[in-house]
């Protein structure tokens, strides 16, 4: 089972935002992982990872300032996003990036599934050579 340490990331995020980061290590998400998952998936969030995951609080601002080529790549069976809005959060932001939901994939195969893997390596190549 999922376990999300809601007190100790209160507690944390109030620590950081007077300056104080000493225990931002602390794990603050488990994964209910098996013995064989747990060789190629992160078990654990500390506060640190947990947050970098996270979007600023205005996210729309980070997406209108990003520079470079921008592709956005998700599953249209994410369990973790509501990936069908991010056509219209990309385009609100003023951006003309292209937005790919591959069929079928949630969030954590988005990383693992051979097919999902070879749209993000091909995604690559055409904001590399485009």
């Amino acid at each position: 089972m999922l376990s999300v340490g809601i007190p100790r990331i209160v507690a944390l995020y109030a620590l950081n935002a007077v300056g104080i980061r000493y225990w931002n290590y602390l794990p603050v998400v488990r994964f209910a992982l098996t013995e064989e998952a747990k060789k190629f998936l992160t078990p654990e969030y500390g506060f640190n990872l947990a947050m970098n995951f996270a979007p600023n609080q205005d996210y729309k601002l980070d997406l209108a300032n990003a520079k470079g080529k921008v592709a956005i790549l998700a599953g249209d069976a994410d369990e973790s996003f509501n990936t069908q809005a991010l056509h219209g959060i990309v385009r609100s932001a003023g951006k003309d990036w292209p937005v790919l939901l591959l069929p079928g994939i949630g969030h954590i195969p988005l990383t693992l599934d051979p097919e999902a893997l070879k749209a993000i390596v091909d995604a690559t190549m055409q904001l590399h050579y485009h």
